[in-house]
């Protein structure tokens, strides 16, 4: 059985060797960084030969600002810094040990709207990836993006 932990640090100087490890998942969390190319410099920095980084985020987001009560200056709701499409994703990281760029959209702006996760949660996955295709086909509205980058 293999140990699980979890360890918190600086994204942009993460204490570990270089090619440390098989897969790095970073769910939802590129759309809050300052600076995205470094973020995922860093992190394929980690990545063994032939492993793979996976970017989860959501996708061409309309970021909305609010007034903060006490700066007094524009915010990003949900700390949101920026918006991504599979184009801005793929131009994040070049260099000469990245193998691929594959993205895949999900989700459905009209299925969130209508709430139909309440039913879908007893359905499986399969029957979610299917609903998703279907009505993106009718309204393409998807809301996710996940994108796999794949080293050399």
């Amino acid at each position: 059985m293999e140990k699980h932990f979890g360890i918190a640090a600086d994204s942009f100087h993460l204490p570990f060797n270089d090619h440390s490890f098989d897969c790095i998942i970073a769910s939802e969390i590129i759309e809050h960084v300052i600076e995205p190319k470094d973020f995922i410099k860093e992190l394929f920095r980690v990545v063994k030969s032939g492993g793979s980084l996976i970017i989860t985020t959501p996708y061409k987001e309309k970021i909305l600002y609010y007034l903060c009560i006490h700066c007094n200056q524009k915010t990003p709701a949900n700390a949101h810094l920026h918006s991504f499409d599979e184009m801005i994703l793929g131009d994040l990281y070049s260099g000469k040990d990245l193998e691929s760029f594959k993205f895949e959209t999900f989700g459905n702006k009209l299925l969130l709207y209508l709430r139909t996760y309440v039913i879908l949660q007893f359905f499986p996955f399969l029957m979610w990836k299917l609903k998703d295709k279907f009505f993106n086909l009718i309204i393409n509205k998807p809301v996710h993006i996940i994108c796999v980058y794949n080293k050399k």
